[in-house]
């Protein structure tokens, strides 16, 4: 027991969060990331704006959404398979110079007063090809930035970096684009990917994984990548429960400007209130993921989740005041938050470490391209019935999922509660 408690230190409280936080290859990375995070989220409130201005659409809203993601799903499983064979590095390297590269162009292009729907469109595309390969890599690079014990804490940490940016992007984005308009935001995006390519190339590994090199050619790999995610007893069920939830209720954050316009009568303003409130129960969840020192119990609460994300979601959709709306996105933005962090990090801690670019780029496939999806699906049916009665089916099919996970915990707990991340059983803690 002494040589186990050497090995895999406990923390409580924010003590594994301010432990990762002083490894610094992983500081380094994450202070550097949050301004690239932050000038991604105003970019992007600003671009949906956009769309908006020129559409008034939710259809429209629905197929960039779909364009979005669906373009990131294509990438990601191809670099998960690269991501096990090569630099985790040199890929997010270029991932960042992907998309800095469509700030530059869509900045260029806003000012020459050259944007229509079909640019945006093609724009859209090019930046989420470049966000495919960043997903792939980061999901594959985090857990080498810091030792294996303080994975749990350090996808929290992740997460909370993640949301603060998705709270104070819109929220300068809301005063940048009242004022001055979209330009502004365009350019402050543009600028935030050079800190971040800067200390990419100073960053050391921690703790590599040890892979080993899969036969066969890429496309194999993929599938290889594929069949090990739905055959694990921990891992397939779980990618399928995202599936479910993703499809149902995730679209919503990106359907926020049809909210703000059609069902709250509001401008840009309400827009920018709703994904802040978003952003700050996103935050707040990150908060409490940052204090996430084991993945003991973790299975039980995600399942809990998924069913508090139904009723958050339903609560959102049934008013029509705007105090009550901007209340209930602050709870839908915790749970949505809560759910795709702790799904991560329960895949993290099972899988096997040769197998980790591919089944993390098969968990985004499912994470992302069922929102994809329903944000195509849910964008069209919304022009029929609105976007309330759209969203309350949602609701239905996500809490569906609920009853259907959570007789099955125990067994997915067993499976993906391990490894050094895991922390001491219950009966290992009483005996210490």
């Amino acid at each position: 027991m002494a040589a186990t408690d050497q090995e895999t230190p406990r923390y409580t409280g924010f003590g594994g969060a301010i432990a990762t936080m002083q490894v610094a290859a992983y500081r380094n990375y994450t202070l550097a990331n949050s301004a690239s995070l932050t000038g991604t989220w105003l970019q992007k409130l600003a671009m949906s704006w956009l769309v908006w201005e020129l559409t008034e659409s939710p259809s429209w809203l629905g197929i960039l959404i779909f364009a979005d993601l669906l373009t990131i799903i294509t990438v990601s499983p191809i670099v998960g398979a690269v991501a096990d064979r090569m630099d985790r590095l040199k890929l997010m390297m270029l991932a960042q110079a992907i998309m800095m590269s469509q700030a530059i162009m869509i900045t260029v292009l806003y000012a020459g007063g050259w944007t229509n729907i079909w640019i945006l469109l093609a724009l859209q595309v090019w930046q989420s090809a470049g966000q495919g390969v960043h997903t792939a890599s980061r999901m594959a690079l985090i857990p080498s930035l810091v030792p294996k014990a303080l994975l749990a804490p350090a996808i929290g940490v992740n997460a909370l970096t993640y949301n603060t940016a998705r709270f104070l992007g819109p929220a300068i984005a809301g005063i940048v684009i009242s004022q001055w308009g979209q330009m502004p935001a365009f350019v402050l995006n543009a600028l935030s990917y050079i800190p971040f390519m800067m200390v990419l190339r100073t960053i050391t590994i921690a703790t590599p994984d040890a892979v080993t090199k899969s036969a066969g050619n890429i496309i194999a790999q993929i599938g290889e990548g594929m069949r090990y995610a739905a055959r694990h007893p921990g891992i397939g069920p779980l990618i399928f429960i995202m599936g479910i939830v993703s499809f149902s209720v995730r679209s919503l954050p990106d359907m926020l400007p049809g909210f703000a316009a059609d069902v709250f009568g509001r401008g840009v303003d309400g827009l920018a209130w709703l994904t802040s409130a978003m952003g700050i129960g996103a935050a707040g969840a990150g908060l409490m993921l940052a204090r996430t020192n084991s993945t003991r119990g973790l299975t039980r609460r995600l399942a809990w989740n998924v069913g508090c994300m139904a009723i958050a979601v339903l609560i959102f959709v049934a008013t029509r005041d705007f105090a009550v709306g901007v209340a209930a996105a602050v709870v839908c933005g915790y749970v949505i938050t809560t759910n795709g962090a702790t799904s991560q990090t329960l895949i993290q801690s099972a899988v096997d470490g040769a197998m980790r670019g591919r089944a993390m780029s098969t968990f985004t496939l499912i994470y992302l391209g069922a929102p994809a999806l329903g944000g195509l699906v849910f964008g069209h049916l919304a022009e029929i019935i609105g976007l309330r009665p759209t969203f309350a089916i949602g609701a239905g099919l996500c809490f569906c999922c609920f009853l259907w996970m959570y007789p099955r915990k125990a067994a997915m707990g067993a499976a993906l509660e391990i490894g050094p991340a895991a922390g001491p059983t219950a009966d290992q803690a009483e005996a210490k």
